[in-house]
C-alpha cells in the first residue's frame, strides 16, 4: 500500500497520531509531498493545534493550487475559532478552484446561516446537496434551516435522508424525535430514536414517554438514566414534571428542584446601556436581520443565527 493510500485510510478512521506518523515519514522521504502536508494539516486541525495545521495546510496549498479541500480546510481552521470573516475567504478562495465544490458551498452556506441570512445559506447548501446527494451532513444542515423557516416538511424529509449514513445517522434520528416532539408526535418521535441509545436519545425518549402519560415507560427509563448518571437538562426537568404529577420522588441529581439550580447575576448599567440597547433594537427592526420560524412565541419574533456574530459595532459590544 502506498504513503497516500495508507495516510488516507488512517485520516478516514479518525486515527490522527498514526496519520501524523506516517506523513512525517513521508516528507523525510520527499520534503515537498503536497498530500503529506495536506493530510498533516487535516489531523492537527482534528487534534485542536490550529495553528501548525494552518502552516501544513498553506504549505500544502503552495504546493499544489489545484486542490480546492485543502482551501476549504485552511477555511476550517478560521471557523473553529469562530473567525467567520477569514473562514469565509478561504471557502470562497475553494469554490474559485472548483465551483461545484459541495464541502465548501455547505460550510459557507453555515457562515450565512450563523450571520441570519437564511436564504442564502438555504441557496448554498441545497446547491451543495443537489451536486452530491450521498454529502449527508448537508441534509443535516438543510434540515435545521427548514425548521427555522417553518417548513418542517421539509425538515423530516431532510433527517430521513441523513439518517441513511451511519456518520449522521444518531444526530439525525435526534433531530428527527425533537421535530416530532414540538409537533405533538410523540410516538412517531420514539420510532425516530428506537435504534438510538445515547445519552441525548435516553433523555428525549424520558421526555416523549411522560407525554404519552406512560408511566411505568417512564419510571423504567428514569431509572437507567439515574443509574448511568446520564440525565441532562431535559431529563431532569422531565424527572421534576413527573414527581408533580405522578406524585413520587425520583432523584433529579440536583438534590431538589431544578430551580434551585439557577444563578443570578447583576448587569453593570454601565455594560448594558440605555444607548446600547437602542441601538440594537434599531437594527433588529431594520429587516436586515433574518427571524426565524418559532411556534412557541405567541408576541415578537426570534432571530435566525447568533447575534453575537454579527461583525456590527453594538452586537460585538453586548458580546
Amino acid at each position: 500500500m502506498t504513503d497516500l493510500a495508507t495516510i488516507q485510510q488512517l485520516s478516514a478512521a479518525g486515527r490522527h497520531q498514526e496519520c501524523l506518523q506516517v506523513c512525517q515519514n513521508a516528507l523525510q522521504a520527499n520534503p515537498e509531498e503536497a498530500y503529506a502536508y495536506k493530510y498533516a494539516g487535516k489531523s492537527l486541525l482534528a487534534l485542536g493545534q490550529l495553528e501548525k495545521a494552518q502552516q501544513c495546510l498553506v504549505k500544502a496549498h503552495q504546493l499544489d493550487g489545484s486542490d480546492p479541500e485543502i482551501v476549504k480546510d485552511i477555511g476550517n481552521t478560521f471557523n473553529t475559532i469562530q473567525n467567520y470573516q477569514e473562514a469565509a475567504k478561504y471557502y470562497k478562495l475553494s469554490l474559485s478552484i472548483n465551483p461545484n465544490y459541495p464541502p465548501a458551498l455547505n460550510n459557507l452556506g453555515l457562515i450565512a446561516k450563523q450571520q441570519g441570512c437564511l436564504p442564502v445559506a438555504k441557496q448554498l447548501i441545497e446547491r451543495a446537496r443537489d451536486l452530491d446527494p450521498a454529502f449527508t451532513m448537508s441534509h443535516l444542515n438543510l434540515s435545521v434551516i427548514y425548521q427555522e423557516l417553518g417548513e418542517p416538511g421539509q425538515a423530516i424529509a431532510s433527517l430521513r435522508e441523513a439518517m441513511k449514513s451511519e456518520k449522521t445517522k444518531e444526530k439525525a434520528a435526534i433531530e428527527l424525535a425533537k421535530i416530532y416532539y414540538y409537533l405533538g408526535n410523540y410516538r412517531d418521535g420514539l420510532k425516530a430514536i428506537c435504534e438510538i441509545h445515547n445519552k441525548a436519545a435516553e433523555n428525549l425518549r424520558l421526555s416523549l414517554s411522560l407525554c404519552l402519560d406512560d408511566k411505568l415507560e417512564f419510571n423504567r427509563c428514569a431509572e437507567d438514566l439515574i443509574s448511568k448518571r446520564w440525565l441532562n437538562q431535559r431529563g431532569v426537568a422531565a424527572i421534576d414534571h413527573a414527581n408533580i404529577l405522578y406524585d413520587q420522588a425520583l432523584d433529579n441529581g440536583l438534590g431538589g428542584s431544578t430551580i434551585d439550580s439557577l444563578i443570578f447575576q447583576t448587569i453593570n448599567k454601565q455594560e448594558f446601556s440605555d444607548s446600547l440597547i437602542d441601538e440594537i433594537l434599531i437594527r433588529l427592526s431594520s429587516g436586515s436581520i433574518q427571524s426565524r420560524y418559532q411556534g412557541l412565541l405567541a408576541n415578537g419574533s426570534q432571530t435566525s443565527g447568533n447575534i453575537f456574530d454579527i461583525p456590527e459595532k453594538p452586537f460585538q459590544a453586548l458580546k
